[in-house]
């Protein structure tokens, strides 16, 4: 079964969930609840591509030939986020930090 919600005729959400929530001023809406996920986040000021980050998450980080730091995946899924944790802690520089979203 979809389940569109609209407030005052305007689609807001689309899905065959049954979650519910609630938008600006107040006006309920149906539809599936998305999950929390968690974003990695690289302060380029201050990393010095140390590489340490690399090679606890070389999935996620890599510092390439011309000594930058690439981020290859900011939203990596839970399966990595043991080893973005320990790459934020062991960040010398601590140029390296996780938003949950």
């Amino acid at each position: 079964m979809q389940i569109q919600a609209a407030v005052d005729g305007v689609p807001l959400l689309e899905g065959d969930g049954a979650g519910v929530g609630w938008v600006g001023s107040g006006e309920q809406i149906i539809g599936r609840e998305e999950p929390m996920g968690y974003r990695v986040v690289v302060d380029y000021d201050l990393c010095e591509s140390n590489a340490i980050c690399m090679q606890v998450a070389p999935d996620v980080f890599e510092v390439r030939d011309d000594d930058f730091l690439y981020l290859l995946n900011e939203t990596p899924g839970d399966e990595a986020r043991e080893r973005v944790n320990e790459s934020v802690q062991r960040c010398p520089k601590q140029a390296i930090s996780v938003a949950e979203e």
